[in-house]
């Protein structure tokens, strides 16, 4: 079974709770990052529960990984292309990630995130 978490934290890397947001950007995805990180900070019973939820998508991802992927698509209606793009190269959305902040080494390819949400979609 897949960690819900990193196990052990990165050398570089930031805690989700400490993560430095901007707050005077108008751009749509930094409102939705800090309901993330208030989540992460004041409800780890729910996160816990909210990332077993999501625990059987992707292969190499961590259970928070694949929460934080799934809640970034839908609200900001990104499509995969976008999703690895962003994944892969946005330093903010790293570190929500818990990825160590020079980690150039761990990659998301856009297939992953379709497995990801073709699993969600089955009923």
């Amino acid at each position: 079974m897949r960690h819900p978490f990193r196990v052990q934290s990165t050398l570089n890397g930031s805690p989700v709770d400490e993560i430095e947001l901007p707050l005077n950007s108008r751009h749509t995805i930094y409102p939705l990052l800090f309901s993330l990180q208030e989540i992460y900070k004041r409800h780890l019973h729910l996160t816990y529960k909210l990332v077993e939820d999501v625990n059987k998508g992707a292969l190499g991802m961590f259970g928070w990984q694949s929460f934080v992927l799934i809640v970034i698509r839908c609200q900001e209606n990104y499509s995969f292309d976008d999703m690895e793009i962003m994944f892969n190269n946005d330093r903010l959305i790293r570190q929500f990630l818990e990825l160590d902040y020079y980690d150039e080494s761990t990659s998301f390819l856009g297939r992953t995130c379709f497995i990801e949400f073709s699993h969600l979609h089955k009923k």
